[in-house]
């Protein structure tokens, strides 16, 4: 393997520092329940966009931090984006009113957004071919152990009152400190002299519009799984902040296999993914136990784990320097447009049955939707060994 530069070590230290930073926005996922008693005239669908506010913000923070990278290196926003994080402080100082948990949701979202466009952005600058792959795979690993750490303290202070689990954000304050001593600079994005920035690829487009569907699916477990454990009396917040942190580890597990994923299920990854989160989804319906919960949420977790670096490395395939965190922005504002209409589409979708359940089994069968238009796409797709065919659209699309 080859020697690693100094800036490339510097990279992946401030690349994944911003992945475990990211979960946080999940901190509310475990307290809904308990939101939704201290706000009893608050309606439920309300209280649920708490989880969903985070992934409409990051389509703002991916375009503004795209828009930013023209300007400031990759490092500069960075930093930015990590700061918008500590207002999720804010519910645990203002907690008599709900104002303050939607404030902190928008904000944690443009840092998403923000963070998740630099990172990738970041890895292309330098790595490429499988390492940048394998990198992005990695990524999963440390959003889960993210995940945990936050899933961890939420659910635990949580118990105590719902307030306090806000103050897991406390744990984004070393994480900012590592990135100001590690971060390297990166790029600034600036195309050549008289050259026209490269238009967005047709298979960046297809991914988004797959991933936007996905997303929404997925987005059904977090706006769901506390309140669907106090329906069927499976437990309160406590454990539900342990499920989702097994939700979370999960993830972790499935950055890990990523690039044998792909080798393995070749062309169709992406759709394959979309088969086995299906099934997860159904799982959890059927579930009458917290172990039949777990099983369904390893299978949902995994499979987003694998399936969301390899749309991503898939878009910046089909990048180049001038123009790879706009294409970027595109993909991951797809998603998080998914994570946001996820309570509006479901909850409209169930409203004549009216239980969380019934969301996490609509979710099962949009994911077989998702699968089955996938693999047509893809069975025609040219993707050899893994690589798509978004090179031969990158060469004439390139910036000259």
């Amino acid at each position: 393997m080859k020697k690693l530069s100094k800036d490339q070590v510097k990279a992946i230290v401030g690349v994944y520092v911003c992945c475990m930073a990211i979960m946080s926005i999940l901190v509310p996922v475990p307290i809904l329940a308990a939101i939704v008693a201290a706000f009893p005239d608050v309606s439920v669908t309300s209280i649920q966009m708490i989880v969903a506010i985070p992934s409409f913000a990051a389509i703002a923070g991916n375009f503004l931090f795209a828009k930013l990278a023209t300007k400031m290196y990759r490092r500069s926003c960075m930093l930015l984006g990590m700061g918008l994080y500590l207002f999720g402080l804010l519910p645990y100082f203002f907690h008599g009113s709900i104002i303050p948990a939607y404030i902190a949701a928008l904000c944690s979202g443009l840092a998403m957004g923000g963070t998740q466009v630099v990172s990738g952005a970041l890895i292309s600058d330098y790595f490429e071919g499988d390492s940048r792959g394998v990198l992005f795979g990695l990524c999963s690993l440390f959003v889960g152990i993210g995940g945990v750490i936050f899933m961890m303290i939420a659910g635990n202070m949580g118990a105590i009152a719902w307030y306090k689990a806000y103050l897991a954000y406390l744990a984004v304050v070393p994480m900012f400190l590592i990135e100001l001593l590690f971060m390297p600079k990166g790029n600034i994005e600036v195309a050549k002299e008289g050259a026209p920035r490269a238009k967005i690829s047709k298979t960046v487009l297809v991914i988004a519009a797959l991933t936007f569907v996905y997303f929404a699916c997925n987005q059904v477990y977090s706006s769901n799984i506390s309140l669907l454990l106090a329906e069927r009396s499976l437990g309160g917040t406590a454990e539900a902040g342990n499920v989702s942190s097994v939700n979370t580890l999960c993830g972790a597990i499935g950055g890990l296999f990523t690039l044998p994923f792909k080798k393995l299920c070749r062309k169709q990854s992406l759709s394959i993914a979309a088969v086995l989160a299906a099934v997860g989804s159904a799982v959890i319906f059927a579930a009458g136990g917290i172990p039949m919960v777990i099983v369904g949420t390893f299978l949902m977790a995994f499979m987003y784990a694998v399936y969301n670096p390899i749309g991503s490395q898939y878009v910046t395939e089909a990048s180049n320097i001038a123009n790879m965190s706009i294409n970027l922005a595109v993909y991951q504002a797809a998603g998080s447009l998914g994570n946001f209409f996820s309570p509006i589409i479901f909850g409209a979708a169930t409203a004549s049955v009216g239980t969380s359940g019934s969301q996490f089994m609509a979710g099962a069968v949009v994911f077989a939707v998702v699968a089955v238009v996938s693999f047509a796409y893809y069975a025609k797709a040219k993707i050899e060994d893994g690589n798509s065919d978004v090179a031969v659209e990158t060469a004439g699309n390139s910036v000259a």
